[in-house]
C-alpha cells in the first residue's frame, strides 16, 4: 500500500512541475479564514446567509468591494453559486445542515468547476471520504484528529514534542482549522489543490501526512515560539512562507504513516471522546443535590389555642 501510495505522489511532483493553470491563476489568490474558530452547528440554518460573504476576502470571485460592473456581476454570481451549493448541500445532508467551514471548501471547488460539479464533489467527499463527525454538533471526528496528531507528533518529531511539553502545552486547539477546512486558509492555494488530490484518491489519513510535513518544513518557527500564545501564532500561519510544490510533496513522502496504524488510534481517541462527552451529558443532566442545609424555614405549627380566661371574681 506505502509503495502505490509513494509512487502517486511522487508522481504528483512531476505533475506539480508541469501544470499551469489553476496554479499560475490562483497562486496569489490564497484563501483567508478568520483565524482557527469554526463555530458549532447550533444555528447553522441562520448562519448560512451571513456566513457565505465570509470566504475569500482576496479572491476575484467572492471579493465583496465592487470596482465597476462588471467586477460587480462576477461577485454577485459567485457568492450566489456559493449559496446554492450550501443550501443544495444542507437538503443533501440535513445531519449536518450548514457548519461554518463548508463555505470553504464549496468556494475552493467553485475555483476550478462548475456549481452542479462543485456540488457532486463536495457530497462525494463528505459522504465518503471526510471521516463521520468532522461536520457534527460537537466535531467528534476533527477533534478526534487533532488528538491523533498530537500522538503522532510525539512519535515522529521528538524534538517539537519535546518543545510542546516544556510550554505545557499541544497542538490540538490550533490545529483544528487544518482538518475541518483540509487546509484552506492553512497553505496557499495552488498547495491545497494538491492536498485535496492526495485526499481524494489515497483517502483522508493523508491529512496527516500533510500535517506533519507541513510541521518538518515549519519547524524552526515551532521552536522558536517562547510560550504558547506564541504557539498558536505559528499553528495558524503555519503556511506561511511555503509556495514550494515538490518541496511540500516531499515531505509528505517522509511521514507515510499505514493507514491501518491512523485507524486504530482514530477509533481510540473517538472513543475516549465519546466517553466524555457520555459522561458529561449524564452530569449535567442529574439534578443538583444540595449541599448545604436548606435555608427555607419550614412552615411551622399554629400555635395551640390557649384556654379562655376565668371571669373576674367579685372584689
Amino acid at each position: 500500500e506505502d509503495a502505490t501510495v509513494a509512487s502517486g505522489i511522487s508522481g504528483e511532483v512531476e505533475m506539480g512541475q508541469q501544470r499551469g493553470g489553476l496554479d499560475a491563476d490562483n497562486k496569489d489568490d490564497t484563501l483567508q479564514t478568520n483565524g482557527s474558530s469554526v463555530a458549532s452547528n447550533g444555528s447553522r440554518s441562520s448562519s448560512l446567509s451571513s456566513n457565505k460573504n465570509r470566504r475569500n476576502n482576496n479572491n476575484k470571485r467572492f471579493i465583496t468591494s465592487s470596482r465597476g460592473q462588471d467586477h460587480q456581476e462576477v461577485t454577485v454570481s459567485g457568492i450566489m453559486q456559493l449559496k446554492a451549493v450550501l443550501c443544495a448541500l444542507s437538503q443533501h445532508r440535513p445531519d449536518i445542515g450548514y457548519c461554518q467551514c463548508l463555505n470553504y471548501l464549496a468556494a475552493v471547488l467553485l475555483l476550478v468547476c462548475e456549481p452542479d460539479t462543485a456540488f457532486w464533489i463536495l457530497a462525494a467527499m463528505i459522504d465518503y471520504v471526510i471521516p463521520e463527525g468532522y461536520f457534527s454538533d460537537s466535531l467528534i471526528g476533527a477533534v478526534a484528529d487533532t488528538r491523533v496528531l498530537q500522538t503522532l507528533v510525539s512519535k515522529k518529531m521528538p524534538q517539537i514534542a519535546r518543545h510542546l511539553k516544556k510550554l505545557d502545552t499541544n497542538l490540538s486547539a490550533a490545529s483544528l482549522q487544518w482538518f475541518v477546512c483540509l487546509f484552506v486558509g492553512v497553505i496557499p492555494i495552488h498547495l491545497t489543490i494538491r492536498v485535496w488530490d492526495l485526499v481524494i484518491i489515497h483517502g483522508s489519513h493523508v491529512l496527516f501526512w500533510v500535517s506533519l510535513a507541513v510541521l518538518h518544513l515549519q519547524q524552526e518557527r515551532v521552536l522558536s515560539a517562547q510560550n504558547e500564545g506564541e504557539l498558536y501564532n505559528v499553528i495558524t500561519t503555519i503556511g506561511e512562507g511555503l509556495e514550494d510544490e515538490s518541496a511540500l510533496m516531499e515531505a509528505i513522502l517522509k511521514f507515510r504513516i499505514s493507514k491501518t496504524t491512523i485507524k486504530q488510534l482514530r477509533q481510540h481517541e473517538r472513543k475516549s471522546l465519546s466517553l466524555r462527552i457520555g459522561c458529561e451529558a449524564q452530569n449535567s443532566s442529574k439534578p443538583k443535590s444540595a449541599n448545604h442545609t436548606s435555608s427555607h424555614r419550614p412552615d411551622m405549627p399554629s400555635d395551640p389555642q390557649l384556654p379562655a380566661p376565668p371571669p373576674p371574681g367579685p372584689r
